[in-house]
């Protein structure tokens, strides 16, 4: 949601929240359980999943979609982007003023209303267009392969930094 509505620095402050997963996934697999497929399968996972570039061509595509898009589908992004921008803004606290956001109730009900309805319009605009409902797929270690053409190789470069479950500070 973030990675579709925000900033660029926004973006890149998200994603540094999900670096300590990324390294732990990736140490479990490497420390741990080297020749354990399960852990190799959810350490390149995270990394797929994690990596900027992919996201930002999702956005570009997105874009491609919505010139494309018939009227009444490019009024249904638009309706999906807005919807999406207020649960961006809750999320990141852009409304500092407590009365303003109401009780913890309130806002609770107000963020579960919009994830229905950015639920129903993502699967009202997947119905009618297969484009959107491949683009709104979470990256997954199978579709890379299926991307792939035959006898070709996926060589993915990723720097983290070893986590130690078992370490003081």
């Amino acid at each position: 949601l973030i990675l579709s509505i925000g900033s660029e620095a926004q973006k890149q402050l998200y994603l540094n929240t999900l670096i300590g997963e990324t390294n732990g996934a990736v140490s479990l697999h490497v420390r741990s359980a080297p020749g354990n497929q399960q852990a190799a399968h959810l350490a390149f996972t995270s990394i797929l999943r994690r990596k900027g570039r992919a996201l930002e061509a999702m956005t570009d595509q997105l874009n491609a979609l919505r010139q494309r898009a018939a009227p009444a589908d490019q009024q249904l992004l638009d309706q999906l982007a807005a919807i999406q921008a207020q649960r961006a803004r809750r999320q990141l606290g852009s409304n500092s003023d407590q009365s303003e956001q109401g009780t913890s109730e309130q806002r609770l009900a107000e963020a579960a209303r919009l994830t229905t309805e950015s639920d129903n319009l993502q699967a009202e605009i997947s119905r009618r267009s297969a484009e959107f409902r491949a683009l709104t797929q979470p990256v997954s270690v199978e579709s890379v392969q299926q991307a792939l053409p035959p006898n070709a190789a996926l060589v993915e470069l990723f720097s983290y930094r070893p986590f130690n479950a078992k370490a003081t500070s």
